[in-house]
């Protein structure tokens, strides 16, 4: 009958684990994936809102503003990371197809080592400005120029600027080569944007974000060395509220356990035990208290109770 016990058991293990979790870190194309960044795909993890990284062909892809980034590098020890437009790399002739803009709302900010550059397509005339280049190489792009800075794309198609490294704008003026320049990318700061998420570092813990499918909201959980809290490591209430949880998780656990094992002497003893081994069974539960369970006692003596009223009624 102990064969009954184990889904339970599985359950009660699964719940304490909820309250152990831990910030758990990933590797992808030689680049460790560790907090804030966090793996996508991979379920609630610790990490700030938008640095989730997927792994693409073991190459570790960031989306930014709805635009795909490949993540060169990531700078713990100075929050940076490095990424390059994934529609530029490694291409001699690349075509940008979105502007980068700076969002003062997200938790990646550009730093002040980069510089802006712009690509012009298909322009009708020579540009008037005497620092534009004209991209030589590309016949499917034989009107294309480019500048460093930010520049309007007057007669021309199409305009879109991107952030470059400084060192890279510097190396373009003497040896033109935007494919390189483009593929060198550019660097980008994190940073916890929330009050919540910094209060939560300040003591020790680790932001994690879960989506609520309710609303499309986001859950906030402080990972700490005990397990998640609601709000900072060591805060009073959220220790007390998560208690009462576990509380709750393993008594239903208990009930469950005591239910699954009810049931299941009622149906051994019902479908093949006579009455006299059921008898026998009470009788032993009942003297036997020092080398039984009181689980054990209980369910046997009211099973037994229980079919001998049924072989009763039969009669």
């Amino acid at each position: 009958m102990h064969y009954l016990l184990l889904p339970a058991v599985v359950l009660l293990l699964t719940t304490a684990e909820a309250y152990t979790a831990s910030c758990s870190n990933a590797t992808c194309g030689g680049q460790t994936i560790s907090y804030p960044f966090w793996l996508a795909n991979s379920g609630p993890n610790c990490g700030y809102p938008g640095l989730g990284i997927s792994c693409q062909d073991n190459t570790p892809i960031l989306d930014h503003q709805f635009h795909q980034y490949r993540v060169l590098r990531i700078d713990y020890a100075n929050r940076t990371v490095a990424l390059a437009d994934a529609d530029a790399w490694n291409t001699t002739c690349p075509r940008l197809t979105f502007n980068l803009s700076p969002d003062p709302n997200s938790w990646l900010q550009l730093t002040r080592s980069n510089s802006n550059l712009t690509v012009l397509y298909n322009c009708k005339a020579k540009l008037p400005r005497p620092s534009a280049v004209k991209l030589d190489g590309c016949p499917d792009q034989s009107d294309t120029w480019y500048v460093t800075g930010k520049a309007y794309g007057h007669g021309c198609e199409k305009a879109v600027t991107t952030p470059v490294l400084l060192s890279s704008a510097h190396r373009l003026v003497a040896s033109p080569s935007l494919g390189e320049v483009l593929s060198a990318g550019f660097e980008m700061r994190y940073d916890a944007k929330s009050e919540q998420c910094g209060a939560c570092e300040r003591s020790g813990g680790r932001c994690r974000y879960g989506r609520i499918e309710e609303h499309g909201g986001t859950e906030f959980a402080c990972v700490c060395d005990d397990g998640a809290n609601e709000r900072q490591c060591g805060d009073a209430q959220s220790l007390r509220l998560k208690r009462q949880k576990i509380c709750f998780d393993t008594f239903f656990v208990v009930v469950l356990v005591g239910g699954a094992y009810v049931l299941g002497v009622g149906f051994f003893v019902n479908r093949w035990g006579p009455k006299a081994d059921c008898i026998r069974l009470c009788h032993v539960s009942k003297i036997g208290a020092t080398r039984h369970t009181i689980l054990h006692i209980w369910t046997s003596y009211y099973y037994c109770q229980w079919t001998e009223e049924l072989n009763v009624k039969e009669r």
